[in-house]
C-alpha cells in the first residue's frame, strides 16, 4: 500500500472514533470542567461564593440543562449546590455528623436553599441522575426549605438539632 493510502485510512479511522462523541458528551465534559472551576472558586481562599454561583448559573448549567443522561444529572446536582453556595456546608455537615449530632437535623440546618426554583432544579437533576444519595440529598434540601418556612425564616447553620426538631413538629 502506498503511503497516501495508508495515511488516508488511518485518518478515516481516527475520524470515525472521534465522531462517536455526541454534542451531549461534549456538553457534559464542558459542564464538568466548568463545575470544577466554579467549585475551586467557591472553596478557595477566600471563598468567592457569589462569583462561583454566577459562573455555575450562567456558564455551567446551560451546558447540561437539556441533557437527559444520569451523568448530566449528577453534574447538575453539583451545579445547583454551587449556585446556592452550599459546598462549604457539605464539609460542615460531615464534621457535625462525625461529632455525633443527628445527620438529618444537622443536614437540614445547613441546606436551606434561598429559592424554591433551585429546589425544583436540584430535585430534577437528582432524579435524572438516578443516584439514591443524590435523590436523598434533594429530599433533605426540600425538607429544609419547608422547615425554614415553618421557622419563620430563622433556620440556619447555627440552629441546633433541638430547634430543628421543634420546627419539624410545627
Amino acid at each position: 500500500m502506498s503511503f497516501i493510502l495508508k495515511t488516508s485510512l488511518a485518518l478515516l479511522g481516527l475520524l470515525a472514533v472521534m465522531s462517536c462523541e455526541t454534542a451531549d458528551d461534549n456538553n457534559i465534559e464542558q459542564a464538568r470542567q466548568c463545575l470544577n472551576n466554579a467549585s475551586q472558586i467557591a472553596t478557595g481562599n477566600p471563598p468567592q461564593v457569589t462569583t462561583a454561583a454566577n459562573i455555575a448559573r450562567t456558564s455551567c448549567e446551560p451546558l447540561i440543562a437539556n441533557v437527559q443522561s444520569a451523568e448530566a444529572g449528577s453534574i447538575g446536582v453539583g451545579i445547583v449546590l454551587v449556585e446556592e453556595g452550599k459546598l462549604n456546608s457539605l464539609t460542615s455537615i460531615q464534621t457535625a455528623v462525625s461529632n455525633g449530632t443527628s445527620a438529618v437535623t444537622t443536614s437540614i440546618s445547613y441546606l436551606v436553599f434561598q429559592t424554591s426554583s433551585d429546589i425544583t432544579t436540584i430535585t430534577t437533576y437528582a432524579q435524572r441522575s438516578g443516584d439514591p444519595s443524590e435523590i436523598q440529598l434533594a429530599a433533605i434540601v426540600t425538607l429544609a426549605y419547608y422547615v425554614n418556612i415553618a421557622s419563620g425564616g430563622n433556620l440556619n447553620s447555627g440552629s441546633t438539632p433541638a430547634q430543628v426538631s421543634g420546627y419539624l413538629a410545627r
